[in-house]
């Protein structure tokens, strides 16, 4: 199995001889060298919830019918995955890895809004913009999935101009509309939140515009290369064998690979994508290397892409509640599973209590955090939905919305919100 190819089986050309076994992903053995591929037994590997198997090399180019389209493949990533890695360990010898400012940053530019409430046209804007991002980002995936050219680089950059303007103007409002959206679940919806996200940490962590549209860029494409892996292992509702594992862990080079076909993007994004799944301790994919040989910008869209994974809801389970995603986030920091300085700035861009949740306010009533007070992640500014005896409150007025720096009112615990059926995935959490 040293040189074996993973082939679908939709791939394969039928009513041939076998040069080779033939094995599922978990190494088992399906078909003996000498035997024949036929209709019959593709049909009972489907049923079997088989939809790729291990071949040969030689094998593989014979049966597939186009030429050893899988190993020549198989190679072009090698070479690139060799290359990339060359890049890196220069880029590590130079301390070339250090994120530089050549403008100013953009946290100076972010319009502080006080104690305001949304504007519903920067609310609606910032809405259609997700929603454009993520149809950009879908057509991109749906075009390569079906073997069509790769494209779409600028739209992904302008997109990415769109939401650095959409954070300046009202920073709060962008990241909860976009995480308020209500598009059906699906990698571009991901990547868009992914992107929104770690764009705001970068300018929370000072970084200039043309830097936080890196990480925007790198955010919406990290998961491009997800189109290369099989539907049904990215819909799958089990725990995928350890050679379905490494397919899907595929993606990164996929995803450089595709990103390196696009001239329109900056060559540093195919290394940042690549390193997004690196965590510092060297527990990640697809080298497993440490804090100093990862990029700061994929350690950020690492973080984003865990909080937007976590507060989403899967196939397997209900969204974690924000301030539950935010907790386990620490702990990985602590465990250096995450970037402490990147997690810091995720603290710092949507607090402990993230924006747009609900939580209990110490008189009983029940408030979403509107906004936040830098460096005061405890202490956000709120607008009370509820009083204390369960009636609504009026959406505006004194009342309404709180600045917990100057009140007395503190936030007893955090709460799902309507209609979200949000769990607590944290046993310490649940008294």
């Amino acid at each position: 199995m040293a040189s074996a190819v993973s082939v679908p089986l939709n791939a394969l050309r039928l009513n041939e001889n076998l040069e080779y076994p033939v094995y599922s992903q978990d190494g088992t053995l399906l078909l003996a060298a000498g035997l024949m591929m036929t209709e019959n037994f593709l049909d009972k590997l489907r049923a079997r919830g088989i939809f790729e198997v291990l071949l040969n090399a030689v094998d593989a180019q014979r049966l597939t019918g186009n030429d050893g389209l899988p190993e020549r493949e198989e190679q072009q990533l090698r070479m690139l995955e060799t290359a990339l890695n060359r890049q890196i360990d220069e880029f590590v010898q130079n301390n070339g890895l250090r994120v530089r400012n050549r403008g100013p940053s953009v946290a100076d530019e972010v319009v502080w809004h006080g104690k305001s409430d949304y504007c519903s046209e920067h609310q609606a804007q910032a809405a259609a913009l997700h929603q454009h991002n993520a149809a950009a980002v879908e057509s991109m995936m749906n075009r390569i999935a079906a073997g069509g050219a790769v494209s779409g680089g600028e739209k992904v950059s302008r997109g990415t101009d769109g939401s650095l303007k959409s954070l300046v103007a009202d920073f709060a409002s962008t990241i909860s509309t976009t995480f308020s959206a209500t598009g059906k679940r699906s990698l571009a919806e991901h990547s868009t939140k992914m992107a929104t996200l770690g764009m705001a940490v970068g300018i929370k962590m000072g970084f200039d515009a043309d830097n936080v549209r890196l990480i925007g860029i790198a955010g919406m494409l990290a998961d491009l290369g997800m189109a290369k892996i099989p539907q049904h292992l990215l819909d799958a509702r089990r725990c995928l064998s350890p050679g379905e594992m490494l397919d899907i862990q595929k993606h990164s080079i996929h995803t450089a690979h595709l990103i390196e076909q696009m001239n329109s993007l900056p060559k540093i994004v195919s290394i940042i994508t690549y390193q997004v799944h690196e965590k510092p301790d060297g527990s990640g994919y697809p080298r497993g290397r440490t804090t100093k040989s990862i990029h700061p910008m994929a350690r950020i869209v690492h973080a984003a892409d865990a909080y937007a994974a976590m507060t989403a809801p899967r196939p397997d389970r209900p969204p974690m509640l924000g301030y539950a995603a935010m907790v386990s986030l620490l702990q990985q920091a602590e465990a250096r599973k995450q970037d402490p300085d990147v997690i810091r700035g995720l603290v710092r861009c949507i607090g402990i209590y993230p924006i747009g949740s609900y939580v209990v306010l110490s008189d009983g009533s029940v408030a979403t955090v509107l906004r936040l007070n830098d460096d005061l992640p405890f202490q956000p500014i709120v607008r009370r939905v509820l009083d204390a005896r369960g009636r609504q409150m009026a959406e505006t007025g004194e009342e309404a919305v709180v600045d917990l720096k100057d009140s007395d009112l503190t936030i007893a615990k955090p709460i799902p919100g309507p209609f979200t059926n949000e769990i607590v995935d944290d046993r310490r959490l649940r008294n």
